[in-house]
C-alpha cells in the first residue's frame, strides 16, 4: 500500500466523523469508568471517618486497580474499532486472541506472576495506598498499587517501583494500630 499525504488526507476526510467519535468515546469512556468505579467503591466501602481509615485506603486501592484494568479494556475495544476503519475484520482477531493469550502467557510469565501477586496483595489486605510498609530493602508510604507493581515513596520523596511478583515479605506498619 502506498501511503502518501494525499492518501492520508483522503482517509481523514472519509473517516473524520468516525475518528472523532472514537476520540470522544475514548475520553468519555475513561471519564465514565472513573465515575462509575468511584461511586461503586464508595457505596461498597462507605465510611464516616476521614480518608485515613483502613476502609478508605482499601477503597482507594481497589478503585485504582479497577480503573487501570478498565482503561486497558477501553483501549482494546477502540483499537478493534479503529482497525475496522482500515478494513481489518475483527472476528479473526477475537478468535485468535485466545490462542495468542496462551502463547503470550508462556512468554510473559513474569507479567502474569506480577498480575496474580497484585490480586493476592489486594484480596489478602496486605497493604493499601497510604500505608507505611517495608518491602525488602525499601520502606515508605504506598503511593500507588497497580496489578503489576507497587510504588513506594520514602521520606525524602524518592519513589521505588517494585514488581508485585518479586514481593516476598511485607512489613505493614499501619495495620494493627
Amino acid at each position: 500500500m502506498n501511503f502518501s499525504l494525499e492518501t492520508s488526507l483522503n482517509f481523514l476526510r472519509e473517516y473524520q466523523n468516525d475518528l472523532l467519535l472514537v476520540v470522544i468515546l475514548l475520553f468519555f469512556g475513561q471519564f465514565f469508568l472513573k465515575w462509575v468505579v468511584v461511586k461503586a467503591v464508595r457505596a461498597r466501602y462507605r465510611t464516616k471517618e476521614a480518608s485515613q481509615t483502613i476502609r478508605a485506603r482499601r477503597a482507594k486501592t481497589f478503585a485504582s486497580l479497577l480503573i487501570a484494568t478498565g482503561r486497558i479494556l477501553i483501549y482494546i475495544v477502540l483499537l478493534i474499532v479503529v482497525l475496522g476503519f482500515f478494513g481489518v475484520d475483527a472476528k479473526p482477531i477475537l478468535a485468535g486472541a485466545g490462542i495468542l493469550g496462551v502463547a503470550l502467557g508462556f512468554g510473559a510469565q513474569s507479567l502474569i506472576k506480577d498480575f496474580l501477586s497484585g490480586l493476592f496483595i489486594f484480596f489478602e489486605h496486605q497493604y493499601s495506598i497510604g500505608d507505611r510498609v517495608k518491602i525488602g530493602d525499601f520502606e515508605g508510604i504506598v503511593y500507588r498499587v497497580t496489578m503489576r507493581s507497587t510504588v513506594l515513596k520514602d521520606d525524602e520523596g524518592n519513589r521505588y517501583y517494585i514488581a508485585n511478583g518479586t514481593i516476598n515479605n511485607v512489613r505493614n506498619f499501619s495495620q494493627g494500630k
